[in-house]
């Protein structure tokens, strides 16, 4: 297969732009295995095109989407109801295809062993334990420093993982940005330790050597995208501050616009303010928002909705 048409067919495949750095690592020996959401009626052309490239993919269930489901304390992001996924099903099917993939049929396997979802059933909470994280982690390939920072530091209601990556970290690097991980130039997926940590660098370093062989244009627009400074509250609130700039009188940053890179849009009070202003500032956990020397509004941060919130501005470079 040609290099450009690996991009094409993870793309036309999938049927998403996401995680296209991760099937890279993939099917280059970076990773061990990864899990992707596939709409029904691809899983079976996306199985055979994934054949051809040397990954096999295994189905865990089917996913269907629990709008306006309240938090319960056990599952703060993925709210679903799931049901077995049965083959041939595709037809008529709602949701998702939570897969695992792998370049073999055993780390696949051991990645789905590990994969599962803390879940209420009939009422009854079911926690994932901690030692299943530790496995899935390691499953993925993710580095042995990260998975072990992952367990003791993300706990949503009790840690801000992204905060505690911060205060580990004497500079941010941008081969350990993961705050593009929801869009289509995203780098890495984990989470790492440090935003300078030394594993997650040199796997990303090797990761990008690979992009440039696979696409030249695409690597440098991963490199950009993962440069610059962003604004992110928790794991699933982030955006990208263009054109920012500090202020040396007051620590404030003037910015040109504000994208939002997370992985909901609900409710975005916080992106709503961003788009009316052009300069922010944080104290004790409040984001204020300005229009030249005008008050646009006020972001509090809040700790009642599953997730500790810690407004972070975090330059990469």
């Amino acid at each position: 297969m040609h290099p450009s048409d690996l991009l094409r067919d993870l793309i036309q495949g999938r049927g998403s732009t996401h995680q296209l750095s991760s099937y890279i690592a993939l099917i280059a020996g970076l990773r061990r295995s990864l899990d992707d959401w596939i709409p029904p009626d691809r899983l079976d052309s996306w199985t055979r095109i994934a054949a051809r490239l040397g990954l096999t993919v295994i189905p865990d269930c089917l996913f269907c989407d629990l709008a306006g489901a309240p938090y319960t304390g056990v599952v703060p992001t993925t709210r679903a109801t799931a049901e077995p996924w049965r083959s041939g099903a595709s037809s008529g099917s709602r949701g998702m295809v939570h897969v695992f993939v792998s370049s073999s049929r055993e780390r696949a396997e051991e990645a789905l062993a590990a994969g599962w979802y803390s879940l209420v059933v009939h009422g009854r909470p079911i926690t994932k334990p901690l030692v299943d994280h530790g496995r899935l982690g390691m499953a993925f390939g993710y580095p042995e420093c990260c998975v072990k920072f992952f367990m003791s530091r993300n706990d949503w209601p009790r840690w801000n993982t992204l905060a505690e990556s911060f205060k580990a970290s004497r500079q941010t690097l941008w081969e350990c940005n993961c705050l593009t991980k929801h869009t289509p130039c995203m780098m890495i997926y984990h989470m790492p330790c440090s935003f300078d940590c030394s594993a997650t660098t040199a796997y990303s370093r090797s990761l990008f050597e690979v992009i440039r062989s696979v696409s030249e244009g695409y690597a440098e627009r991963v490199r950009d995208s993962s440069i610059g400074t962003f604004l992110t509250v928790n794991e699933v609130v982030t955006y990208r501050l263009v054109s920012a700039q500090l202020s040396d009188v007051d620590a404030s940053i003037s910015y040109r616009r504000a994208f939002y890179l997370g992985s909901y849009h609900e409710n975005d009070n916080l992106g709503r303010l961003l788009s009316r202003g052009d300069r922010i500032l944080i104290q004790s956990g409040t984001v204020f928002v300005y229009r030249g020397r005008d008050l646009v509004g006020t972001s509090d941060a809040r700790c009642d909705l599953g997730s500790m919130d810690v407004p972070l501005l975090l330059r990469f470079a």
